[in-house]
């Protein structure tokens, strides 16, 4: 299930936005560094639990934020095109590396690639409208 649905909302990102990769792209990395960040953290630092899950830590949530906010920005700055300014590229997907991470925080049952993927998905599409225009905008 974890490697279907990371390719599954791959996929349909890049898919549904031909013309914006680097939204696709950077939900990518989010997902692959932000998620297994949070896990290592956790495991290594430990640390305070969180007070709606007390099987995650702070050290794992901020470790998903340490690691999953510069690698998608830079993930996205690179493959934008046109280019954008790297605040722009921190503006898009720092919002969605902050919801990714919370909801894979989430004492849910929902396979938390699945959560963490749509999350940062929603987030970026919304970042994206804001930030730099309409992802349709482009698209064929």
């Amino acid at each position: 299930m974890s490697v279907v649905s990371y390719a599954a909302i791959t996929l349909t990102m890049l898919l549904s936005f031909p013309g914006q990769p680097e939204m696709g792209l950077a939900v990518t990395t989010i997902i692959a560094f932000g998620d297994g960040s949070a896990t290592l953290g956790g495991l290594l630092l430990r640390g305070s639990r969180l007070p709606w899950n007390h099987r995650k830590s702070w050290a794992g949530l901020v470790g998903f934020l340490v690691i999953s906010v510069p690698l998608g920005t830079g993930v996205y700055w690179a493959e934008a095109r046109p280019a954008v300014p790297y605040w722009v590229a921190l503006a898009c997907v720092g919002p969605a590396s902050l919801t990714a991470a919370f909801a894979e925080s989430l004492p849910l049952r929902l396979n938390d690639n699945v959560r963490v993927g749509v999350t940062a998905s929603m987030t970026i599409l919304v970042t994206q409208w804001l930030f730099v225009g309409s992802p349709l905008v482009g698209a064929s």
